[in-house]
């Protein structure tokens, strides 16, 4: 999975909704996922939406934001070019 999580945000798929939807499970399912993989050095967290974060207000909270948004690292583009 991890594998697939690098290809995946080297295709675009940068939000962690995106990322979620893309493999059929929670947020929360696959937040220790890209962690790990923070914490290895192929991906940085480049944006953060969170929920609660929204200028509309309160009320609109549970709308706003996708979560983190993330990019390759130079590690992680390594990882990407020796795919090729």
């Amino acid at each position: 999975m991890l594998k697939k999580i690098i290809i995946f945000v080297d295709e675009g798929f940068c939000w962690e909704d995106e990322l979620a939807r893309e493999f059929g499970i929670g947020k929360e399912e696959l937040e220790p996922e890209l962690d790990e993989l923070c914490k290895k050095g192929y991906l940085k967290v480049i944006e953060t939406n969170a929920k609660g974060m929204c200028a509309a207000g309160e009320n609109m909270r549970d709308d706003a934001g996708v979560g983190r948004k993330f990019a390759l690292t130079g590690k992680g583009k390594g990882f990407i070019s020796r795919r090729l």
